[in-house]
């Protein structure tokens, strides 16, 4: 039996690359409720974990950007 999950192609995951390299960046995020633990200058529980962010307002790239993103 196939998977009946969507599939992406190279192309779109190269467009979807491209568009956070230009218009986006990966960075942590501090938090107090998360996975990723360490204690802080005052032995406060801190954590971080991973995030993508994209600045951008072009409404039908972020629609279609949404629409890939949701396959994966």
């Amino acid at each position: 039996m196939d998977n009946q999950q969507g599939k992406i192609n190279d192309i779109k995951i190269g467009w979807i690359a491209g568009l956070i390299d230009g218009e986006g960046c990966i960075d942590f995020q501090q938090s107090k409720a998360n996975y990723y633990k360490k204690k802080d200058r005052q032995g406060l529980d801190v954590y971080y974990y991973p995030r993508v962010r994209i600045s951008m307002t072009h409404p039908q790239t972020l629609v279609e950007l949404v629409k890939e993103l949701t396959v994966l």
